[in-house]
């Protein structure tokens, strides 16, 4: 498109010539006068093209503006819902983290006749306790997520901003050092953003061995308290043939035992309802990452394409000042000198 602008501008401009030729043989009038007139129609001409092209530009501005205004909102909100679930999910883990004490304490209490079943069951409370403060971080870590999520925020509305600067290269020299910096600043920015982008996905990836470590953790943990029960049931049965005499104090032990492992259990059910939430939301900010991604890339494939229209616009305008230098051998008139200047 621009190069048959061109090719109808020399057209033009050399059917002006021919024509003020043909006048100038005819009717002989005033040689400068007649190049003063061809040079100001060639110019208005010009300058329309230019205003057209600036408006090409600005509506563009505005769909980019709109398009992101509306992906800036869609993030907020999912930032704001996931923020719901974390608080959530961190409430539930310190009420179960309150209960496990609870049932430890009363579990103490009922075993305290027992001290081989007391010494087993504090140690499979001393690595419950330990795997649940392992697991504690993994909140933390989800809010350094989204803090660098929220860097990569900031550094789209910066880029944002720096595109009106791109767009103001018709006001501005093309010769510069400064435009020079200016043009090719977003492209610096680009590839920031895509190095931060990486380093985001190696702490995902990081982030999701060591979740997958802590859970098989939490299940091998799982399987060994199951185990010590049945150990503490396999030491009650030996205990009632040896000791008859006892029977009724072991039938009431028997019972408290029984409601200690029915306290266990309801606390392993606790946990794996925990572990199943936690994988949701895990994978909930698995799908936010890559619609953010997503989006990232969109967002660069805009700023591509209006940073070479941009370039494709100043080759134009340079084109055009060669053309006009080489048709009419003379500069621009005084009033047009800041279209010179692009």
């Amino acid at each position: 498109a621009l190069e048959r602008d061109l090719q109808r501008g020399r057209c033009s401009s050399d059917n002006a010539n021919r024509s003020v030729k043909h006048k100038s043989i005819s009717s002989c009038p005033s040689p400068s006068r007649v190049t003063t007139k061809s040079k100001a129609i060639t110019i208005e001409r010009l300058q329309a093209e230019l205003n057209d092209r600036d408006d090409l530009i600005s509506e563009l501005k505005t769909k980019l503006d709109d398009n992101s205004d509306s992906e800036t909102g869609d993030l907020k909100l999912e930032n704001i819902r996931l923020k719901e679930k974390l608080e959530q999910t961190e409430q539930l883990l310190n009420e179960c983290r309150a209960q496990l004490h609870t049932r430890t304490l009363q579990a103490s209490a009922h075993n305290s006749k027992n001290h081989l079943s007391e010494v087993e069951l504090e140690k499979v409370r001393s690595r419950l306790q330990k795997r649940i403060e392992e697991l504690d971080p993994l909140p933390e870590l989800l809010k350094q997520a989204e803090v660098e999520k929220e860097k990569l925020q900031k550094d789209i509305d910066e880029l944002r901003k720096c595109l009106p600067l791109q767009s103001n290269f018709l006001a501005q020299s093309p010769g510069t050092d400064q435009t020079r910096q200016t043009r090719f600043s977003p492209n610096d920015d680009i590839r920031a953003l895509q190095r931060r982008i990486v380093s985001l996905e190696e702490e995902n990836q990081k982030l999701s061995k060591m979740l997958n470590a802590k859970d098989e953790e939490l299940r091998n943990a799982q399987i060994r308290l199951n185990a010590k029960s049945y150990e503490t049931t396999s030491l009650n049965k030996p205990n009632d043939l040896r000791r008859p005499d006892f029977k009724v104090r072991e039938d009431t032990y028997g019972s408290k035992n029984h409601f200690l492992q029915k306290d266990t259990f309801d606390l392993e059910q606790q946990t794996s309802r925990l572990h199943l939430e936690h994988a949701q939301l895990k994978r909930e900010r698995d799908e936010l990452e890559r619609h953010f991604t997503s989006q990232m890339n969109e967002l660069r494939e805009k700023l591509e394409q209006s940073n070479s229209a941009n370039r494709s616009m100043q080759n134009y305008i340079n084109s055009l000042k060669t053309t006009y230098a080489t048709l009419f051998n003379d500069t621009l008139p005084t009033s047009l000198t800041r279209f010179a200047a692009t």
